[in-house]
């Protein structure tokens, strides 16, 4: 009868593991990434993120936190999209995730030539996502200001879309870590392919590590 028992409580155990594993054991979530037809993956093993991309592009890993997406031309690489992971760091206090993000991709946008000066300033707009796996995000665009160096002359124009998600779960206690995926600061906004920067964005999928 204690065998029988016995075998009854490993096989609900086994059943309870199977159906609940995700909720009990979120640090050891990891979800399958769908590639369309005609479309390639990207796997971060460092960082545990996904995303998918038109066969007809290039990913062109800079560094396991950026990657870039567009085509490989005799001048160089002609990057469409960024993909960049952020992360804070020791020393560095943010309030709160918002606070950080927004921080961070004004330092994405940043940039400077011999003739003007680039940086990116405040949120024009902002909105949260969904994209198909289930990933919630935000999307938001900046102000763009750009400086000429020749006559101190300033413009302005909106730089983005910036699409990012959340992945601080992974990221060392108290810190804030999160996947952007936004158009190069070198774009003029009439060039940016924000169908591909979208579909990218829709795509990602990301594990839970711990």
């Amino acid at each position: 009868m204690k065998a029988i028992l016995g075998i009854v409580v490993v096989i609900a155990v086994v059943i309870v593991l199977y159906l609940f594993a995700p909720q009990i054991f979120p640090w050891n979530r990891t979800q399958a990434l769908n590639v369309p037809e005609n479309h390639l993956a990207y796997r971060s093993a460092a960082y545990g993120f996904s995303f998918a991309y038109p066969e007809e592009y290039e990913a062109l890993e800079y560094t396991e936190e950026n990657v870039a997406i567009g085509r490989s031309t005799p001048q160089g690489f002609d990057a469409l999209v960024e993909v960049r992971l952020m992360q804070s760091t020791d020393g560095v206090t943010y309030t709160n995730y918002e606070d950080f993000l927004y921080e961070r991709a004004r330092l994405a946008c940043a940039a400077d030539g011999p003739n003007e000066s680039i940086s990116c300033t405040t949120v024009q707009r902002e909105e949260a996502f969904e994209n198909e796996s289930g990933l919630t995000g935000t999307l938001f665009y900046l102000e763009e200001v750009h400086t000429n160096l020749t006559d101190n002359s300033i413009t302005t124009s909106v730089e983005g879309p910036f699409l990012a998600f959340n992945l601080s779960a992974n990221a060392p206690e108290d810190q804030f870590m999160a996947l952007i995926i936004h158009p190069p600061v070198t774009l003029s906004p009439e060039t940016v392919n924000t169908d591909l920067i979208r579909s990218i964005a829709n795509s990602v999928v990301a594990d839970q590590v711990r």
